[in-house]
Order: structure tokens, then sequence, then C-alpha cells
């Protein structure tokens, strides 16, 4: 399960698709902040898909009451660490200054470019207090440099964080970002 930002009529919407992007659940936020639209659909993930499913969430959703309401209401998440979460993102980046306890390496090859992500994970009580205060049931902190070649040998790197309230390897870590 993933969610989305849709106009649906000129209104702004919060929407939910399946794995297949079918559109599951759908939510108008009557001009309120993303987050809240999110947390009305959290009932409905629940009665459609039971415990245990899993939504990826934008930026704008990094948040301990969202993250709370979803654990709450049986599910999980992979939410992204950003600016709006500054405190957040330099922790994981502190975490990542010492030895990750896996790592998986993905190597694309594409209009004659090279796309190589490097995907790093800090798991269970490695990851540091301070993020687990700030959002709730994180179990994996998440590392993932993405390194683009172009053909003039030119190269851009980036690198991103992101918490799960799932215990992942990075191979999954690295699946479900790229699902997202």
């Amino acid at each position: 399960v993933c969610s989305c930002n849709a106009v649906t009529r000129g209104q702004i919407c919060t929407a939910i698709a399946a794995r297949d992007l079918r559109t599951v659940a759908q939510v108008d936020q009557a001009g309120r902040h993303e987050a809240k639209g999110m947390q009305d659909l959290l009932p409905t993930l629940t009665t459609l898909f039971g415990n245990g499913w899993l939504v990826t969430l934008d930026a704008a959703y990094t948040e301990r009451e969202l993250t709370t309401r979803i654990d709450e209401a049986g599910g999980a998440y992979l939410v992204p660490l950003k600016n709006n979460t500054r405190s957040l993102k330099e922790w994981a980046k502190f975490a990542f200054t010492y030895p990750a306890h896996d790592h998986f390496v993905d190597v694309e090859r594409r209009s004659g470019e090279i796309w190589e992500r490097r995907t790093s994970v800090i798991t269970g009580a490695q990851v540091p207090e301070e993020i687990k205060e700030g959002l709730c049931g994180v179990q994996t902190l998440i590392r993932r440099e993405h390194q683009v070649t172009r053909r003039d040998g030119i190269q851009r790197v980036e690198v991103r964080y992101a918490v799960s309230s799932l215990l992942l390897t990075a191979q999954e870590a690295e699946r479900i970002w790229r699902g997202h």
C-alpha cells in the first residue's frame, strides 16, 4: 500500500493505492494538512487489509502524531527524514558515521547512464533514542546514497535518510523505497 496526493475536481485529496495502482481509499483534505487527511484513512486501511499493512509516505507526513496513529491502527510506515525534521535527519547522519548493520547495492544502466543505489540500515537498539522519541515505533534507520554517472562522466550524488517501523534488511528497505 502506498499513499499519494491527488487533485479531484479541484480539491486536494489524500488517496491510498494498492500495489496494482488501484485507488482503494480517498478522502478530501478540506484545506487541512495532508497528515490529517491521512489519519482519516487509517480505519479504512485496517478494514481493507487487517493488521500488518505498510504505507510509504512523503516528508510532509513525518510527524509523531501520524506515526503513532498508524501504529495504533495496526499498520507500519516508511517515512523520509528531510529538512522538515532537521534534528532527526542530523541524528541519522550522525548514526551512520558508525558501521551500519547491513548493506545492499543496486546498479542499473539506463539511457547510457549508470544509476547506483547504496542502501544501508541500522536496526533495533542501535537506532538513536532521539529518533525513537521523535517518531513512534522506529525499528529501522535507512541511509540511501544514489549516484548517477552520466554518459559524459559527470556524477551526481544524493544521500537521503528514512525510518521505518518495520525491522528491515537493506535489500527490503531499498525495494520498499523504490516502490514508493
